[in-house]
């Protein structure tokens, strides 16, 4: 056998020819991990509309289920008093379901009746309260309103 020839016991087996993996260039490894972030991120905004399209249908349909979950926020978030509760609670009860009525009738009849349940539960509540009674109502309004027509 001369030098250049190989037999099956100097032949290289599986084991000694395995190489080291090279990792991907870290421009690669970038952008692997911006579109995993920008897929989660886009998954995560999906299930939160879908969470909140079917919480506000189950409002929809379920008038009364509406006062037992707003009203402990609003009692938080606003510091009202037992007596002060008690007439927000109130004003909800019979206001919401006169909200679902007039969605189904239109645009400027429901803003019309969040109008009267917002000045309404404002009349109960002193100066701080109502001003952060205010920016509660126009951030509700903005986002599970329809606009006022004419506003585009």
């Amino acid at each position: 056998m001369t030098d250049t020839q190989t037999t099956p016991e100097t032949q290289p087996t599986s084991m000694t020819a395995v190489l080291p993996r090279r990792a991907l260039p870290v421009w690669a490894q970038i952008g692997v991990l911006l579109v995993v972030f920008v897929a989660d991120g886009i998954v995560g905004a999906m299930i939160a509309t879908k969470i909140i399209r079917s919480r506000m249908e189950y409002y929809r349909e379920h008038a009364d289920a509406l006062p037992s979950d707003i009203v402990p926020r609003l009692q938080v978030r606003l510091a009202l008093t037992d007596e002060q509760t008690k007439q927000v609670r109130e004003t909800i009860e019979r206001r919401h379901p006169r909200l679902i009525e007039q969605r189904r009738q239109g645009a400027q009849a429901m803003l019309n009746e969040f109008q009267l349940m917002e000045d309404e539960i404002a009349g109960v509540l002193d100066p701080k309260q109502q001003q952060q009674w205010r920016t509660i109502a126009t951030s509700v309004r903005h986002r599970f309103l329809p606009p006022a027509p004419g506003i585009e």
